[in-house]
């Protein structure tokens, strides 16, 4: 017996597979754009301020590279 979980996963790995490589990019900005917007809203500020702040808790949580000569 599947779970709904297994089944869900499945039918998501389907749609992808459908997907060409343009559309998988589309459908991720369109994720990150998505994900901008409801942090946006829930702070009260404009758009560039949420992305600001979405890129610079991405960064904090990054070990600089000693091969790139930033660490």
């Amino acid at each position: 017996m599947t779970s709904t979980g297994d089944a869900f996963r499945r039918k998501t790995a389907e749609d992808d597979a459908s997907l060409t490589p343009a559309e998988r990019v589309q459908r991720a900005l369109r994720l990150g754009d998505d994900e901008a917007e409801a942090f946006r809203r829930a702070r009260g500020i404009t758009r560039a301020a949420a992305e600001a702040e979405l890129a610079s808790r991405r960064r904090a949580g990054r070990i600089p590279s000693r091969v790139a000569g930033t660490g």
